[in-house]
This record gives structure tokens, sequence and C-alpha cells, in this order.
């Protein structure tokens, strides 16, 4: 079942009408995830070349699998969901958050679906950090799919403002609070170089 699907399905859940804001917002995001990741294809296919990552395959599947996936918790219903402040599913946390009013109760409300959406989309650097009893925090290496998957995710808000270069920025400014293993950080600092110089070219 892919996004579509399951986006289909979620329509005829009770209350998604009343949040066209946010449906619109997500659409769109989702969109700019796949056209990033497509320009990555036409103008720098050795960057999602599956020689970067074919021992991931068996675990992960392809970059165009994943790709379509995106984001697709946002539309589905959190595990154990009935028992934690009446979450239904990401989605209405997200909507009442974003647009709504942001009283005590949705913003407790919303940390609940944002914890719930790292730990279900290791595309979030956060997903792959480990708070050990032993040894403290641990940052493991983010599978190469993920990355590629992540940078697709920061580029896709360049993508809505209309200025590719915009990532380049946002990643200066948010760097040191971004925590990844030595190996992710090479990973998505070589992948932002790459993109860089390409858009430099045209």
């Amino acid at each position: 079942m892919d996004a579509l699907d399951l986006k289909y399905m979620f329509d005829e859940m009770d209350g998604v009408d009343e949040h066209p804001e946010y449906e619109n917002y997500l659409t769109q995001h989702i969109g700019n995830v796949k056209k990033g990741y497509e320009w990555l294809k036409s103008n720098l296919p050795e960057v999602v070349s599956v020689d970067n990552y074919f021992e991931e395959t068996t675990y992960y599947g392809e970059l165009d699998e994943i790709i379509a996936k995106h984001d697709q918790s946002k539309y589905t219903k959190l595990p154990d969901a009935d028992r934690y402040y009446d979450l239904k599913c990401e989605y209405f946390q997200y909507a009442e958050y974003f647009y709504g009013e942001k009283t005590p109760e949705v913003k407790k409300n919303f940390d609940y679906a944002w914890l719930a959406h790292i730990h279900s989309n290791p595309h979030h650097w956060q997903h792959w950090m480990l708070q050990n009893d032993e040894d403290g925090l641990i940052l493991l290496d983010m599978p190469y799919v993920f990355i590629v998957e992540m940078f697709c995710d920061w580029w896709a808000f360049s993508w809505k403002n209309n200025n590719l270069y915009e990532v380049f920025d946002w990643y200066k400014k948010n760097r040191n609070g971004i925590l990844l293993s030595d190996a992710s950080r090479r990973h998505i600092e070589n992948i932002l170089a790459r993109v860089k110089e390409k858009l430099d070219e045209t």
C-alpha cells in the first residue's frame, strides 16, 4: 500500500475537512520532497545510485520506495493512540498545533505526536540518537538511504520558497544543533556540497 492509498483511507476519517490549511501544506511538502529527489536523480544520479547503499536494500528497500512513502505515518493511527491524550494520529496534532491555538493541551499532544513521528520515521536524525545508561548519548550511523531522504525533507522548504539555495544557509545556521555521527555528517555534507556545486553550474 503506498502513501496515496493511505491518504484515500485517511480522507474518510472524521475531522479531516476541518484542517484544509494543514492538508494543503502537507500535500505540498510531500510533493516537494519528491521534486528534490527527482532533481537528484536527474542531475546527480551518482548521489542516489544504489551502489551507495546496496547492502541496505535488504533491510530498507530502494530509495524510490522510501521517497514514495515519505511522511505516510502522518496519515495513519498512532500506536496506542487511545491511551495517550486521544491521539488519533499525528495529522490532527500537527494541524492543531501549527494552525490552531497553542494551548498547553495542544502543545502536550503535539509533543507526543512528534515523538511518535521521529520514532517511526528514520529520515529524522533524532531517530538515531541512543541515550545509553552506561555510555550516555550515542550517535548511531544513519543508513545512507535515510540521509538522502533527510536531505530531500530539508530541501523541500527551499522548493516551497522557490529558492533552492535556502537549505545551505539553513544548515549553516542549525548545524551545531543537528547531532550526527561523524560518518552521517560526512555523507550529508557531501550531498549538500554536491548539490550546491551543481546549482552553481546552472
